[in-house]
């Protein structure tokens, strides 16, 4: 009886040694990825323009890729490594880099003038982030196999309601300071800081 004890005992030391190596491999690759991302971010910034000469919407397509990876990979520093989810994120930053582009010329071409501010700031967050955040709930509803009308019931009005404590701010530093080509990157660093910042918190 006391073999079998210690036999189990040491089986489970074992396992426990074996996925605390896991866990110590994927932290690595994690923070690994991290770094690559960085790195390819400011040689995408650096070389904006040769990749513009490339396609005009490539560099916002890789930018909204790199920027979605890397907010969602930060977050998987404080919790069990999910590369699904990083890979999800990722893909969405790359729909949302050409979709979100092709929102902010609309609306620069729309609204060129400097009075013309608040109504770019006023479509945006009224027409824009409900436009944009259907868009996400219905990709991570096909993405995950979710009912995508329970989701529009539970999350939609919520997680609207709740980035308005941090977009239309964004949205009026961008339209009232920045030049357009910076808009979109901005916008991207203030999605990794948002979505960091709710991860967490969830």
């Amino acid at each position: 009886m006391e073999d079998l004890e210690k036999s189990s005992t040491e089986i489970e030391k074992n396992l426990n040694i074996k996925n605390n190596h896991q866990i110590s491999r994927s932290r690595s690759v994690i923070y690994f990825t991290i770094l690559i991302k960085l790195t390819s971010i400011f040689l995408l910034l650096k070389n904006r323009d040769l990749i513009e000469n490339v396609h005009q919407l490539l560099n916002s397509i890789l930018l909204g890729f790199l920027t979605a990876g890397l907010a969602q990979t930060i977050i998987q520093t404080f919790r069990a490594v999910n590369f699904n989810k990083i890979l999800k994120f990722a893909l969405w930053g790359g729909i949302s880099g050409i979709s979100g582009s092709l929102w902010i010329d609309y609306l620069v071409v729309e609204f060129p003038k400097n009075d013309d501010i608040i109504y770019r700031v006023a479509v945006d967050q009224l027409v824009g982030a409900p436009f944009f955040q259907s868009l996400f709930l219905i990709y991570n509803c096909l993405w995950e196999g979710n009912n995508i009308k329970i989701a529009f019931h539970t999350n939609f009005l919520k997680t609207l309601l709740m980035s308005y404590l941090i977009w239309p701010a964004s949205s009026v530093i961008s339209f009232g300071y920045l030049p357009q080509h910076f808009i979109f990157p901005f916008t991207c660093a203030v999605g990794v800081v948002w979505t960091v910042i709710l991860g967490l918190l969830n």
